[in-house]
This record gives C-alpha cells, structure tokens and sequence, in this order.
C-alpha cells in the first residue's frame, strides 16, 4: 500500500479556540433546546422509515429503492474479474447510460478486478465474500447516483435516530464497580469541518442534550462566527479552529472570496496554490493532528473523553475536502476510543489540489483501528478487507460521496445492516442470516 502524504488537512484553522465560561448561565431553556431537537426529528420522519424491510425468501423493494433499480439489484450478478458483464449488468439497468458513463466503465478493468479478488478471505467465506464482493460492484455501478451528496450520510443519521436508545455506551466491566451509582458519562461528538454547526441539531436529536460536542472548523472567518454563536448558548459545545492533519507543520490553505462557496475552503497542495485567483485568497495556517487536539485540555475540557467508557467518543464524522483520510492518518489514539466514524470519501481525495489518498488506503487504516468500512447509500457497500474494491478509486466511481466505519461487535451493527443491506448474496456473509 503506498505511503500517505506527509501533509495534512482539513477543514479547520489558527489556534483559535473557544469554550463558553462555566459560570456563565445558560440562556437557552429547555424548552427552547427540547424544540430545536423536536424539529430536528420531524424533519427527519420521512426518511427514518428507510430500510426497514427484512430478508426472506422473496424480500420486498425497499420504498428507497426504484422498481427499475431493485429488478437491477436482484438480477444474477457478475463476477467480480468479468468487467464486460458488470458492464452489461449496469447498461440494462437503465441507470448511468451515456457515453461518458460508458467510457468511466470501461475503466473498470479486469486488472483491477483481480487484484481486489487476491485478498484473501477465511476458507469457509470466500465464496460467500466473493458473490457479495460482485454484487456490490455491480449496485455501485449500475446506481451512482444513489451514493452522491449527503443522501447516503442523512439515511444513516435517521438510523441512528430510530436507535438511538440502543446507542447508550455503558462503562467497561473494569469500570462498572467505581461507578455503579453515577449516571451514564454524556455522549461525546466529535465534529471535524463543523462549517457552521448545522449538524448540531442531528447530533443532539440522536445522542441527545447533555452530548458534549466538539466542533472543529478550519475556514477563519466561519470559526470565528460558530464561536460567537455558540458563546451566549452552550457549555456543553466547544469550538476550535483549527487545520487537522497528520503531522504539526503549516499547509497552505485557500479561503473563498465574494461569492464563492465557504465550503470549497480546504487544504491545497503546493502545485493547486495560485489557482483560480479571482475565487480564493491563499493563506499559510497551523496544522495539528486530531490526536494533539483532543488530548489538549486547553482545548477540549478534561473528563470529556470519559475513561470509564468503552469507546468514549461516540462519533467522529469528518469533512475535510477530500483531505480526510490525511486527517485520520493523525488520529490513532482517537480511533481507538472512537465508536462509529462518518468521513467523507470525496472525488477531490484524487484531484490536483487533493492528497491523492484511496478507499483502500481509509480502509486499511481504521482496519488496523478495529472498524470495518462502507461506502453509504441506501445500499452499505463494504470495501475492507477481503470486500476491498479497488474500482472505487476509478475517478468515474467517485464524486461527492460519504462512508461509514463501525465495529464487527458492535451491538447494533445487525440493525444497521439490516437496515442497508439489500442484497441476498450478502446475508451470510454480513452475518444476518443466524
């Protein structure tokens, strides 16, 4: 696997950090706090009913799912070296037509497919792994346009949602004695590329008010305004500006200008700097690994990071601009301790202006954490491992695209691939047919 780049990322700036004085009351009531979470869950009613259909014998369509999508789904599928049949597999769907799609496939070579069939699998699996591999590949292919924006990220928030009871992390076994009489540690969220907090009220929807919420924010000028918005209304909320990477150094960093997306604000390599003058300034700014960040109580309050839990955060998403594999790179200690990781597996992880990281790379690193990893849609499409797909690095497989890792003993792993699996070649294999 090749090195990752000795740079860093992000979606955050300077030093500037924020934390709202203890003994600064709170103005926000609890009704006011109660009905910005009740908002929250109603604007998400439609689409927490996702998945919730059940393999048998002859599952039903998922109502996320078009007719002409699913017979595409549940047709024979090909095998995973036979590119020219995924090909025909997709080009019968009806999805993806037109001669660029066509070409992007064409990219999909047998090469590629057979390197992904070398990892190995355990013995009594692989066939059930390679069907479910196959099957996979051809859903990605054949439905792309189910895997773009934030359609994939806010299916599983509303899963998270519909659960969020069973998301309660209790203290390890080790701990229980010490702290029999306390009440469970508040949740913890870390929140990287936070832009301006509009998944605040997600995250307090499903791990409710109490969650303590580390937001990180690169771009300076919204750093600031999310931390003077958040100064006069909560204590259980800090804001640090800050650029996260994987090592300390200075990276340029380029900043919108007049009518330009704040969210096209990101880290740039050195050959990306100077372009496109008329859109953005190009600043040097500090770097720091998340790791650093974290374990600096000038930063994120002692006790936060609860040892007495088993995984004492309970998310880390991350937004970085297609910088976000960089950034986990510098974040081992922090996924160790991290539950669930929702990051960003963006086309611009390949572009000039990008670390030229891989699926392959993410996976291989919160692997070695413990996390298996998906690529979201309605449909999870597993990439670690012996399901690694190096097609999804084929710049016509990628765009603006969302995965997913969490743990193979997690307890509601078997809801949550109940809830996105929809193909029966991979059942067994996800260990949902007991």
């Amino acid at each position: 696997m090749a090195a990752l780049p000795t740079m860093m990322v992000s979606h955050p700036t300077p030093t500037l950090w924020w934390r709202k004085p203890a003994a600064v009351a709170r103005p926000r009531s609890a009704l006011t706090r109660s009905a910005a979470t009740a908002v929250a869950v109603l604007a998400l009613v439609g689409v927490a009913r996702l998945g919730t259909a059940r393999w048998g014998a002859a599952p039903d369509r998922p109502p996320f799912v078009s007719a002409r999508n699913w017979a595409g789904a549940q047709a024979p599928q090909p095998g995973a070296a036979d590119a020219a049949t995924a090909t025909a597999a997709v080009t019968a769907t009806g999805d993806g037509d037109g001669d660029g799609r066509r070409a992007g496939l064409t990219a999909v070579t047998a090469a590629n497919a057979d390197a992904a069939a070398a990892v190995a699998a355990p013995a009594t699996d692989a066939d059930a792994v390679g069907e479910c591999r196959a099957a996979s590949l051809a859903y990605l292919l054949a439905h792309p346009k189910e895997f773009y924006a934030e359609s994939g990220a806010w299916a599983l928030k509303s899963a998270l949602l519909a659960i969020r009871s069973a998301l309660v992390d209790r203290p390890s076994a080790g701990a229980v004695a010490t702290v029999a009489a306390a009440p469970p540690p508040p949740p913890l969220v870390v929140d990287v590329g936070a832009n301006k907090g509009q998944n605040v009220p997600m995250w307090r929807a499903i791990y409710g008010d109490a969650a303590h919420l580390v937001l990180v924010e690169g771009n300076p000028a919204v750093a600031t305004a999310l931390a003077a918005d958040f100064a006069s209304k909560d204590d259980s909320v800090v804001v640090v500006q800050r650029l996260v990477g994987n090592a300390t150094r200075e990276m340029d960093f380029r900043v919108p200008t007049g009518q330009t997306n704040a969210e096209r604000a990101a880290i740039q390599t050195e050959e990306s700097v100077g372009l496109f003058v008329d859109q953005f300034n190009y600043v040097k700014l500090p770097v720091d690994t998340l790791d650093n960040i974290v374990a600096n109580p000038e930063l994120v309050p002692e006790g936060w990071v609860d040892p007495a839990r088993k995984y004492p955060i309970d998310l880390l998403k991350t937004d970085l601009e297609g910088w976000d594999v960089v950034g986990l790179q510098g974040a081992h200690d922090i996924l160790r301790r991290t539950r669930f990781v929702l990051w960003e597996c963006h086309l611009l992880m390949a572009l000039v202006n990008g670390p030229k990281t891989t699926h392959a790379q993410a996976a291989a690193l919160l692997a070695a954490a413990g996390f298996e990893s998906y690529k979201l849609s309605p449909q999870f499409v597993r990439f670690d491992g012996a399901y690694s797909l190096p097609e999804l690095d084929d710049r016509a497989n990628m765009g603006w695209h969302n995965c997913f890792a969490m743990r193979s003993d997690d307890p509601v792993r078997p809801e949550l691939l109940s809830r996105f699996n929809h193909l029966f070649q991979c059942v067994k294999p996800f260990g949902l047919d007991g």
